[in-house]
């Protein structure tokens, strides 16, 4: 998947009211380039984009303070979502 694609997907699913991709200068410091970098990592887990755009903007993550990976992200937590979601991959921890 291109990164054109998952950043329009990102756009229109995380940015209502937003009909065109926004260059990536126009997002903020954790906002963009950290999403798409997490959506790319739940994909490895559930391969649906529109599962893992459900989970990523509704399900609350309880050993991470029961908030969604879009709220973690929005408060610079992208580390800790990415090494979560490894520890799932590997299978450290459940989903």
């Amino acid at each position: 998947m291109s990164a054109i694609f998952t950043r329009n997907w990102l756009h229109r699913w995380l940015l209502p009211g937003v009909d065109e991709a926004v260059p990536d200068e126009a997002c903020p410091p954790s906002g963009g380039r950290d999403r798409e970098r997490v959506l790319a990592a739940a994909q490895a887990v559930e391969p649906d984009i529109g599962k893992a755009m459900h989970w990523f903007v509704s399900v609350p993550i309880r050993e991470l303070g029961d908030k969604t990976a879009r709220q973690l992200v929005d408060e610079g937590a992208t580390a800790e979502l990415l090494a979560m979601i490894a520890a799932i991959r590997s299978g450290r921890r459940g989903r």
